[in-house]
């Protein structure tokens, strides 16, 4: 039997459509796909949706291409980002408008799951169904803070991972070198103490994780994986915190809520 094909495990798409109906359809089929899927329904929120999501690929209706496309491929950090238009009818004119846009592609909407899996799997990374594989699954993910770090620092685009307490004390692992030590402990007791701040103001609990951009990548300080312990991991590329998002939500003992 075959298996099914599905999208990346974790993988976001951010949906841009005016029409709540058809947005409503497109994101019942990336779901079912397994995807994540954050939504705006004007141009206007689009910055917000790549800064909030940080999406690994766009669909957006075909009508709001020109200011979605120009917003998405002028900007510093997602400029990246694939971006596949949607319509009614793709014709001459629709794909005369999404080459002049930067789109990559464009889909005929409504779209079922294969329908729209067969538009952007080349643009995003596919992986089998966990449910049909053999092997390990989520319950196998690292259960141990010093093994969670070992695992996030194998993706790529990683350049170190930390285990720290409250005040950014690095605790581990030993092979830390002490110079990075330093540069991440000041690192994460800045989003520390920026996470209670932020949580203060919107008169909540501090927020649980935060993201800073430091020296052309990221620092990120996970919500606690043990008592008095989050992990701070340094990406020298951006574009990987997704994936460092996707294997700390897929540990039993990491917790990852924005507030």
């Amino acid at each position: 039997m075959e298996r099914e094909r599905r999208l990346r495990v974790g993988a976001t798409v951010l949906v841009v459509d005016e029409d709540p109906g058809a947005r409503a359809i497109v994101e019942a089929a990336l779901r079912e796909r397994g995807a994540r899927v954050v939504s705006a329904d004007s141009a206007a929120e689009v910055l917000d949706g790549l800064e909030r999501a940080r999406p690994d690929l766009v669909l957006c209706d075909v009508y709001l291409s020109d200011r979605v496309c120009e917003l998405i491929k002028r900007h510093p950090t997602f400029g990246v980002t694939p971006v596949v238009l949607m319509a009614d009818t793709v014709d001459r004119s629709v794909l005369a408008r999404a080459a002049r846009a930067g789109a990559e592609d464009v889909a005929k909407k409504p779209a079922g799951p294969g329908d729209l899996l067969t538009r952007i799997e080349h643009l995003l990374p596919t992986a089998p169904s966990a449910a049909s594989l053999d092997g390990p699954g989520i319950g196998d993910a690292p259960d141990d803070p010093v093994a969670l770090a070992a695992s996030l620092s194998a993706i790529p685009g990683v350049s170190l991972v930390a285990l720290v307490d409250h005040e950014g004390f690095v605790l581990g692992p030993d092979e830390v070198p002490v110079e990075q030590a330093e540069l991440v402990a000041a690192l994460a007791a800045c989003l520390a103490e920026s996470a209670a701040l932020v949580g203060r103001e919107l008169g909540r609990g501090a927020l649980r994780s935060l993201a800073l951009e430091f020296d052309g990548g990221l620092v990120f300080l996970s919500g606690p994986v043990a008592p008095d312990t989050r992990v701070a991991v340094m990406l020298r590329d951006p574009s990987a915190l997704g994936l460092v998002r996707d294997a700390l939500a897929a540990s039993p003992i990491a917790v990852l809520e924005v507030s």
